[in-house]
């Protein structure tokens, strides 16, 4: 079966998950659109996909689960039966349920998930661990990845596509709790200037626009992305149990994992 274009359909606040979707990409040789759903503006926006199109699905892994964005990232987003490859990325600890936590809810929203992979990025809270991943040789594996959910989308028409088809996954269901708490939120120091670099581009729009150095617990899912990206270093995780996460991580988790491949 021929298909009409590859859109790739991705949450990224640090940009890992957008490079390793592009790396996937770089292995399928169809027309691109890229999908990112990772300002709140963009996850507003509907989009269908029909059987003639192929998905890349992505999003990062946050204590072993979803972002708690996820659901809103999936609302307006429907398939006819559509063949996706789920892609979640994470730190080099592990993905626990994220994966089979993805595939449900590209089911749900009409997915045909064939194909599913965990690769790495840098971690959201120590550049120490997985760092500047994903590198050369990920996106290698991100090449043949994606030549591989090609090849299978191909063998499969859409009129036999159908649960036999459906990519097996390792998780637990029901999902297990996300292992850090969502709501601990990076704090400002003295080095904020208000350059609103952080503001402008928070995926939950959780910074105070008026104060850029007040943060609302209540949206903030711990991403990172504002000390990714501060110029001046004027944001900070300090919360002890973050800390304590994050010595656990550079203790236990510096061993460099490769990316898994389900097919």
């Amino acid at each position: 079966m021929s298909f009409e274009k590859l859109s790739l359909v991705y949450f990224s606040p640090t940009g890992t998950t957008r490079r390793t979707v592009q790396n996937i990409a770089a292995g399928i040789a169809l027309p691109l659109q890229e999908i990112d759903r990772t300002a709140v503006s963009s996850r507003k926006q509907p989009h269908h996909f029909s059987s003639k199109d192929l998905v890349v699905i992505a999003l990062p892994v946050y204590g072993g689960r979803l972002p708690g964005i996820s659901n809103e990232f999936f609302a307006g987003i429907t398939a006819d039966k559509t063949p996706a490859a789920i892609v979640a990325v994470y730190g080099n600890r592990h993905y626990d349920d994220a994966l089979i936590e993805l595939k449900n809810c590209a089911i749900a929203a009409g997915f045909m998930p064939i194909a599913a992979g965990a690769f790495l990025g840098e971690h959201s809270y120590t550049g120490k661990v997985a760092a500047n991943r994903p590198d050369a040789d990920d996106a290698t594996a991100g090449n043949s990845f994606g030549a591989r959910f090609l090849q299978k989308a191909q063998a499969h028409a859409s009129a036999t596509m159908d649960a036999s088809g459906l990519v097996d996954v390792p998780g637990h269901f029901p999902y297990e709790k996300p292992v850090v708490n969502s709501r601990i939120t990076p704090v400002a120091n003295d080095n904020c200037i208000d350059c609103h670099t952080c503001v402008e581009g928070c995926p939950t729009e959780a910074i105070d626009r008026q104060n850029p150095r007040l943060t609302d617990k209540d949206k903030c899912i711990s991403c990172c992305y504002c000390v990714k990206v501060c110029p001046n270093d004027a944001r900070h995780m300090e919360d002890p149990r973050i800390l304590a996460t994050v010595n656990r991580l550079e203790t236990l988790f510096m061993t460099r994992r490769e990316p898994e491949i389900f097919i």
